[in-house]
């Protein structure tokens, strides 16, 4: 079995990082490649694993025009954190786990707010947020070391009295021009493979594939009492046609690009 995903990738992705946990290895590494076979080799031998899929982008702040905004960013803090866990968005999933960030160290974020009433959230990871994440959150090697310049952006939430006004586009715009402000040359993010509309949004706001990541967890007893899973990050070598497809085989690997 094979899923096809619509990319702009070249058929050649080399594996960046190879994440178990709190710990990275380059994927050139020895100790990248020998667990990047035994994944492989696990993979086909056993049906008791899970894999989540996803895609990786890139965004490159100083290539977007700047949009005038009339929008004052907030950066999140413990006050404006107790407020939003009181908001009744609070019970929808999506936001809880962004809120649930804050609990796990992470700090760079910011809200817009009209009135007192919040419109829309989203966080800007730094490295030290992600050294956060990968030390207290099971889902923690999805967020390896990002390069000098670079931030990964997280949880973008719009407010559902917000909704269909336009607001996650001026947001948008108004965290570009943060991220050029704080210096940031480079913004990453990742959207599961599954989740059609969001990749089709974050296209649309001039984003570029830029790889993928594929999610390991064994249903093995010793994987799930260390809650041990493995990630590895691809990276595109370069892009080519936007009219190209990245063919995933079932075991998560990249195989090939087809026109």
């Amino acid at each position: 079995m094979e899923l096809t995903l619509p990319a702009t990738a070249t058929p050649a992705t080399e594996i960046q990082r190879v994440c178990i946990g709190s710990t990275s290895w380059r994927g050139d590494s020895f100790i990248g490649a020998a667990v990047t076979w035994l994944l492989q080799f696990a993979a086909r031998a056993t049906d008791r694993v899970v894999l989540q899929r996803f895609v990786r982008f890139r965004l490159r702040p100083a290539t977007v025009a700047s949009v005038p905004q009339d929008i004052r960013l907030t950066p999140i803090t413990a006050e404006v954190i107790e407020q939003l866990r009181r908001h009744p968005d609070a019970a929808q999933a999506n936001f809880a786990s962004g809120l649930a960030f804050w609990n796990m160290g992470v700090r760079n974020g910011f809200i817009w707010m009209e009135n007192g009433e919040p419109l829309c959230f989203q966080w800007q990871l730094t490295d030290s947020d992600l050294a956060a994440l990968r030390r207290h959150s099971s889902w923690g090697n999805l967020y390896p070391p990002l390069g000098p310049g670079m931030a990964q952006r997280e949880k973008l939430w719009t407010f559902s009295g917000a909704r269909r006004k336009g607001i996650a586009s001026r947001f948008a715009a108004a965290m570009l021009a943060e991220a050029r402000r704080q210096g940031v040359t480079t913004l990453v993010t990742h959207v599961s493979a599954d989740n059609v509309p969001a990749l089709a949004l974050v296209e649309k706001s001039g984003w570029t594939r830029s790889g993928s990541i594929v999610r390991y967890e064994f249903d093995i007893p010793l994987f799930r009492w260390l809650r041990w899973s493995v990630a590895l990050h691809c990276e595109n070598r370069g892009v080519r046609s936007q009219h190209q497809s990245t063919k995933l085989s079932a075991n998560g690997f990249i195989e090939e690009a087809v026109s």
